[in-house]
Formats: structure tokens, sequence, C-alpha cells
């Protein structure tokens, strides 16, 4: 029996996905900076980022799957839109206004990212971490630039922060006519479309594959230092006494594109020989850049712009590579293992990071975003423990996809 899947074209799917990912991304890269302008105190701006990151980042078990079923287009468009609320920040000094924008642009985020690695994981290409790796790219590339363009936008006046939300109307607009393409597949693709559909007999194979949930814990504790580091660093450059023009924007800058340029060299090399290396790699640079970062105040601002921006690198590269080598140990089913690796990390990454991080630092005094960030390191460790057990447990068959 054949059956007909929607998909949209190589092109179109670049576009949406990439330029997608550099709105979205900028636009969660806002309230961070927004919170330290506005004087807002670490602990209660990190519990209203933790809600609205497990509602917004949550819902990705629905946008996931709904990608296998051929609404990954509408899912992407729908979510660009929704995480444009971010803008809306500047006009209000609520905040209960605050959280609900932050609610609603982290669902834009829950409901784009599944959808835009699940297009990407239909696409017929044997690069598909090089692709995850541009798709990650995009991301930190317009993340890194959120902060700084947000400062000086916010700076000059509102109505120059409102446009802002021109490239999300464009995109919107002509991602809507973008036309979806019909692929006919036979039994064998029929057949597994139906381990696409979220249940929990499909999610019980996933939890029992040991690797898988090394993959799982490996991508957790990276992502928890990412976005710590996001939330916190404002705030320790300016406890620090850094130049201004380090504090609102520079610095966040120089950390996004470490993990632009560091992430798509990963992406290549993962390709070329293995995905767990890269990874045991990407944790050994890691952890001396985050402990000199959060233990050395008196750094040169030369050094801490070095640290950051193979710290970013370090902690970003091993997400696009991780979920690539995710989608090879479960083929057949990219939404699925996509909504696993992205939206239940991420979840719980942007949930326990600010709010974590925000707590620990309020139990300080001196240097307390560096020591909140010191402890919160630790979990690097347990990350470079589970890539070198998934290196000893796939190192055959990865070998063998080489």
């Amino acid at each position: 029996m054949k059956k007909r899947i929607p998909y949209l074209s190589f092109t179109a799917c670049l576009i949406i996905v990439c330029v997608g990912h550099f709105i979205v991304d900028f636009m969660i890269g806002i309230w961070p900076i927004y919170k330290m302008m506005m004087g807002f105190d670490l602990a209660k701006a990190g519990i209203m980022v933790g809600v609205a990151a497990a509602l917004g980042e949550g819902i990705q078990f629905v946008s996931g799957p709904g990608t296998d079923k051929g609404f990954g287009k509408a899912l992407a468009i729908g979510g660009i839109i929704l995480a444009t609320s971010a803008v809306f920040l500047a006009f209000t000094h609520n905040p209960t206004a605050w959280l609900c924008l932050i609610v609603l642009t982290y669902l834009g985020s829950g409901f784009f990212h599944p959808a835009a690695g699940g297009l990407l994981g239909m696409l017929p290409t044997k690069r598909l971490s090089l692709l995850m790796g541009l798709f990650a790219a995009s991301g930190t590339f317009g993340m890194s630039l959120s902060q700084l363009v947000f400062s000086k936008a916010y700076s000059i006046s509102l109505v120059m922060v409102l446009v802002l939300t021109i490239p999300t109307a464009v995109l919107a607009l002509w991602g809507f006519f973008q036309r979806s393409y019909m692929v006919v597949v036979g039994d064998e693709t029929e057949s597994n479309s139906q381990t696409k559909k979220f249940d929990f007999q499909a999610f019980g194979r996933l939890v029992r594959d040991h690797r898988f949930l090394l993959l799982y814990v490996a991508l957790l504790t990276t992502q928890i230092i990412f976005w710590s580091v996001i939330f916190l660093l404002p705030d320790l450059l300016q406890s620090r006494r850094y130049p201004s023009w380090l504090c609102l924007g520079s610095g966040h800058l120089v950390f996004m594109l470490g993990s632009s340029v560091i992430t798509i060299v990963a992406g290549w090399l993962a390709d070329r020989f293995s995905s767990t290396k890269v990874m045991i790699a990407a944790f050994s640079l890691g952890l001396p850049c985050c402990y000199i970062i959060a233990y050395m105040p008196n750094l040169s601002v030369g050094l801490m712009l070095l640290c950051l921006f193979f710290l970013g690198g370090a902690c970003y590269s091993i997400t696009p590579v991780g979920i690539a080598f995710g989608n090879r140990l479960m083929p057949g089913s990219p939404g699925l293992v996509n909504a696993c690796l992205m939206g239940m990390v991420w979840a719980v990454s942007e949930s326990v990071s600010p709010l974590g991080s925000g707590l620990l630092a309020s139990l300080f005094h001196a240097n307390a975003p560096g020591k909140a960030l010191g402890i919160m390191g630790a979990l690097l460790f347990v990350g470079l423990w589970c890539s070198l057990l998934l290196e000893a447990k796939t190192r055959r068959p990865v070998m063998a996809e080489a």
C-alpha cells in the first residue's frame, strides 16, 4: 500500500528552518539582558523564566510528532510568530506581563525547534550532521546579536524596538506561500511511520536503549551550562566592573559566536570521524573554560572573551552532533527523536538553568554569579563521563556508519 508524505523543497526548507532559527533564538536572548537593564532580581528573574521554559518547551511533545504527520511548516512558522512576543517586553514594566510574554516566547520556541529539526530530518542527504550544524549555527548567530541589537534599539526608541518584528512578518508571509510537495512511499516507510506516533510504546523503545539514555544525559548537562551562562553573564560581567560595552551584549556576542563557528566545525568532524569523539573533545574543552570564568574574577578583557568563545563553542556544539547521532540510533522517527533530544532536554535545562543559577547566586555576596556558575559547572564532569561510556558502547556501530 502506497502513502503520500508532504515535504518542502530543499531550498525552502533550509530558508525556513535557518532564518527561522535565527529569529527564534534572537528573541530568546532578549530576556537575560533586559532583566539586567531593569535591575530585576536574579532569583525572581530565574523563577519566571524557569516556569516559562517548562511550560513552553514542554509543548515539543506535541510539535515533534506533529511534524511526522505533515504539519512541520505550519508549526515552524507559528512558532516563529509566537517567539516574537519577546520584543514587547520593552513596552511594559509589569512583572506579570513580562511572565506572560516570556511564556509565549518559549511556546514559540517549543513549536519551532522540533518542527524545524524534523523538516531537516526528512531531507534526502547523507550530511545530516553538517546540516544540523548549519541549523544550530543560524540560531546561535541570532542569539549572539540579540542582546547587543536589543539594548541598542532600546536606547534609541521603542519604535526601533518594534522594527525587530519586521523579519518575522516577512519570513512568515513568504513561508506561508511555499508549496508542500508530495512524495510517494511504500509499505516499509508506511510501517515505519507507525513508530513516529508519540505513545508509551514508542517512548519505551527509546528509554530501553542505554546509548540513548547516555546521549540524553550528556546533552542535558551541556545545555544546563549553556543556558546558565546566558542567564548569568550580563550580571557576572557587570559585578566585575567590566566596560559597559562588554556587559551590554558584546560578551554575550562572543560567547554565541563561538557556538556558531565551532558548531559548524564539529558537525563536519562528526560526519568525517565520530560523533562521540567530538562530544568528548568538546566537554574536555569546556571544563577548564567554565572554571576559569567562574573563579578568576580579575581576568583581562581579552582572556575573558577568549574563554567565552571556546566555552560557547564547546557547550553548544554537542547539541547538533548529539541530535544527528540520535537520529542514526533511531532511524525513521525524526520528530520523536527530536522531541526527546530537544524537547525533553530543553524543557528541563531551560527551566533548571535560570532557576538553579539564580537561586544559587542569591546565596552569595562576593562573586555571586561566578560561584553559581562554578557549582553548576560540575555537571560538565557528568556529561564527559556519559560521553566516554557512550563511546565505549557505540564504537563499532558508529565507525561502521562512518
